[in-house]
């Protein structure tokens, strides 16, 4: 059997065991003391303790049903856990352990090798037992060791991918201290994710009723920099915890909620502990503390695993000049998981070119250039185009996710903002607006003579699909096609961007005229870019549902054949988080589309078509409205122009990622046949490591045979598994890890304020979304997520309409929404919390507000 091991009270400790026999928990009470801290003493039954117990419920029916899947069967096991009995082994080697245990009372804690990990932390999931007499010690035990069969437990674990069949637990004994204050301590505050601040909460008595959430704490957040208290706030404090002397514990009123439990001494030690523990760590930790006779102890200390890490480089030294970082992964793109390695670098290699051709040299990174995409995410440095573009850079991001300007816009003038231009930049401003002038006049042909300019958009289009086609054929590495991709990419992107600046020019106008009109009339004039033509996304989604009708009994029947084929060979590239390399196509794989088929057949009734029709014909109604009151003013011809303009060409400004996507999407099949030639020669275990690996390692890796990958592919992800654990990424976020927010948006009489994206007004039920094929969306259901990307199109045909966190009038989720005629507001914060599944609500897209509805509508 395995040692008992002892810990605190000055314990030496010679060799740390390994976590599998003292979990998570026990191994961190042994490296606290082993540095000095002080903790009060005890000891760890180690797993190898109840290897006799494990096998013992193994034996059993139930823990087959609970392997298969049938939860339920824990509570069983959980109970006959309270009928195991210690051997003469186990009770002999407790009983002489227990007498280098001092004191007469003991907290007996759980704890898992799947518990209290940098990557996992499962608090609250394992058992612990307060003011434990040493004749309780055995029942005590016993309820710990049962908490490793609880039906949370195993949850937690099938989610985390942890071994289910050989469960394993070690159980801590130690020394119950009465103290006259307790809580726990964050060295990061968990509200903004700031690293430099610590957060601190206290109640009387012991720290099990602020652990457990029972109260309302004190807080006290320190500046860790300064060692200062930057703001304190008296909890209620509603009850505390405490010791009876004979064992066991009572809850009591408090009546002390206008004191604090603890002064500003107390607090800065414990921020003083934890600074050292997190130092010791190398990684945010939280602890539990308690003062007993003015003396301070730690009881716990575990890594903190729900907060945003950043990468090193993109850290700056505490109290320097700090850097902030605008995430346009999520605002521009409306991806909320993490990108791939491969799919990092190639759009790294994208921002490269794009920015050395509109720049003339090469301005990417994040120290001292505009942005880069790195370690899952793209960045930009926030700072630094602030610094070059000024509040036109605010202006622009309105277009984009207006609760993301508002934010920016309280950083204009903050410390964030470098004094000088960085040496790479000077110059940038001058190289774009020279190099600007072909999409300037390419504008001016659009906006001059719309048709002729959108036949010379075909042709570019129609030039570049069969040229990136042709690439298939080539013997290229892939560095060799990226370039010749973006290459050719450049032209069509030139000959969009000039596009949405024409269609852009054409609404201002519109607006313009109509600015001083009715709100019924600027409301017509708001719709004129609804259900425009030659919108691809628009059309992906009608040709989903048609397929759709072939869907039976989850299996596509009848003669879908030809339009399955026309399908993937138009939108098969297309998919959700469809610019990161690595996402699987539906023309590789059509069955990837089953699901969505089949939540359309099953939920979707109305034919997009029919509706996008309607709308059309409504758009044609209000624009010969508009058209009188604009002959009225003057303005009929101006008017007549800017609307050809936009229905000519506004439907094509989807097609950009369109046609970038195809180019992933091409380059992607090179990659793949690559990855099978690397795992046949057993370099790579499964094709898609390949993803794990930048573009230029693959190159090498085909030249040098000798290189090992494996290695590579653990040193690349390394950062990427520590984002496995990020639930939400934050719009914008500065070096030192603190989350910027706009405006706190107000909230009166349940009426929730956002920005007005695509007008009209709707009730209906919430149906909050994470991915886009989570659950199914009801016809009439109000879609809430944080923002959307081509792969959720086909749910915008049932929704009654769309609540957005991330995204503006020029986000996919705007444009389709706008496309399919729903109500719309974005630039709600935390909308996946502040909303949940069958909230009644109404949305109106017209004022941007969302109302809660507290009576259920029939």
């Amino acid at each position: 059997m395995e040692p008992i091991y002892f810990f605190g009270n000055g314990t030496h400790i010679e060799l740390l065991p390994m976590l599998a026999e003292v979990g998570g928990k026990g191994l961190s009470l042994l490296h606290m003391t082993s540095q000095g801290f002080p903790v009060p003493g005890g000891l760890i039954l180690p797993s190898g303790f109840f290897r006799k117990w494990i096998d013992e419920i193994k034996n059993r029916p139930e823990w087959k049903e609970v392997l298969s899947g049938n939860l339920s069967a824990c509570i069983i096991l959980k109970d006959k856990c309270m009928e195991l009995g210690f051997d003469q082994e186990q009770s002999a080697l407790l009983d002489e352990a227990m007498g280098h245990v001092s004191g007469n009372l003991f907290a007996v804690r759980s704890s898992s090798p799947e518990e209290d990990l940098e990557e996992a932390s499962f608090a609250g999931g394992y058992e612990t037992t307060l003011g434990v007499t040493r004749d309780k010690l055995q029942d005590a035990i016993r309820s710990s060791f049962a908490s490793c069969l609880d039906a949370r437990v195993f949850a937690y674990k099938r989610e985390r991918g942890f071994d289910l069949e050989n469960p394993r637990i070690a159980v801590i004994v130690q020394k119950q201290i009465a103290s006259e204050t307790a809580g726990v301590a964050f060295s990061l505050n968990p509200l903004n994710n700031c690293y430099d601040e610590a957060v601190i909460n206290a109640n009387f008595g012991l720290g099990e009723s602020v652990v457990s959430g029972l109260v309302s704490p004190d807080l006290f957040v320190v500046d860790k920099i300064k060692h200062a208290i930057l703001e304190k706030k008296p909890g209620k404090k509603q009850s505390a915890i405490f010791l009876f002397p004979e064992g066991g514990t009572y809850e009591k009123q408090s009546g002390r909620d206008t004191d604090f439990c603890i002064d500003d001494r107390q607090a800065l030690g414990i921020c003083a502990m934890l600074e050292k523990i997190e130092s010791y760590y190398g990684h945010p930790v939280d602890i539990e503390w308690a003062y007993a006779e003015n003396s301070l102890y730690l009881l716990q200390a575990r890594p903190i695993t729900a907060y945003v890490p950043l990468p090193n480089h993109m850290l700056t030294k505490p109290g320097m000049a700090k850097r902030v970082y605008l995430d346009i992964t999520l605002v521009k793109q409306g991806i909320n998981e993490p990108i791939s390695v491969m799919g990092c670098d190639l759009l790294a290699q994208f921002e490269k070119f794009f920015y050395t051709r509109i720049a003339g040299k090469d301005v990417t990174g994040l120290i001292d250039g505009l942005g880069h995409a790195e370690n899952g995410r793209m960045y930009l440095n926030l700072g630094n185009n602030l610094k070059v573009y000024g509040k036109k850079f605010v202006e622009q991001m309105t277009l984009v996710d207006m609760a993301t300007a508002q934010t920016m816009e309280l950083l204009l003038n903050s410390e964030y903002i470098p004094q000088k231009t960085p040496k790479r930049l000077k110059g940038a401003v001058l190289g774009m607006a020279l190099r600007s002038m072909g999409v300037i006049r390419a504008t001016s042909r659009a906006k001059k003579s719309p048709e002729n300019y959108e036949q010379e958009l075909l042709n570019s289009v129609g030039q570049y699909q069969k040229e990136i086609e042709a690439l298939a054929g080539k013997d290229l590495t892939l560095m060799e096609c990226c370039h010749a991709i973006m290459d050719k990419f450049a032209i069509v992107t030139l000959a969009f961007s000039s596009l949405v600046s024409a269609c852009q020019g054409a609404k201002e106008e519109i607006e313009n005229i109509f600015k001083n009109e009715p709100p019924t009339i600027r409301k017509k004039a708001a719709g004129l870019d609804r259900a425009l033509p030659n919108n691809v996304t628009t059309d992906m989604g009608h040709r989903l549902y048609r397929l759709s009708r072939f869907v039976k009994d989850g299996r596509l029947t009848g003669n879908y054949h030809a339009q399955m084929e026309e399908f993937l060979k138009l939108y098969g590239f297309r998919c959700v988080k469809e610019i990161d390399i690595s996402t699987p196509r539906p023309i590789n794989n059509p069955s990837l589309l089953i699901g969505q088929l089949t939540a359309m057949a099953e939920n979707s009734d109305v034919d997009p078509a029919h509706s996008f029709e309607r709308m059309r014909r409504q758009r044609e109604a209000d624009y010969a409205v508009l058209l009188t009151r604009a002959k009225e003013l003057g303005k009929e011809k101006k008017l007549a122009h800017a609307y050809h303009v936009i229905v000519t060409l506004m439907g094509y400004r989807e097609s950009i990622k369109y046609y970038m996507v195809n180019g992933i999407c091409q380059l992607r099949g090179l990659v793949l046949q690559k990855a099978a030639s690397l795992v046949e020669a057993g370099r790579l275990q499964d094709i898609n490591q390949i993803f794990d690996l930048k573009l230029e390692e693959v190159d090498q890796a085909i030249v040098s045979p000798g290189l090992q990958l494996l290695p590579l592919i653990e040193k690349n992800t390394a950062f990427l598994k520590k984002l496995e654990t990020v639930r939400s990424f934050p719009k914008i976020i500065d070096s030192r890890g603190k989350i910027h927010k706009p405006p706190v948006q107000t909230e009166l009489d349940g009426v929730i304020h956002g920005d007005a994206i695509s007008p009209g007004i709707v009730r209906g039920k919430v149906k909050v979304l994470h991915a886009p094929d989570e659950k199914p969306l009801l016809p009439g259901e109000i879609l809430v997520t944080r923002a959307t990307d081509p792969g959720w199109t086909p749910l915008f045909i049932n929704a009654g309409g769309i609540v957005l966190e991330a995204g503006g009038v020029l986000q996919h989720g705007a444009l389709m929404a706008r496309e399919y005629g729903k109500p719309c507001v974005s630039g709600i914060d935390e909308v996946s919390s502040r909303f949940h599944d069958g909230q009644w609500i109404e949305l109106d897209g017209d004022s941007g507000t969302v109302t809660i509805i507290e009576e259920a509508v029939v």
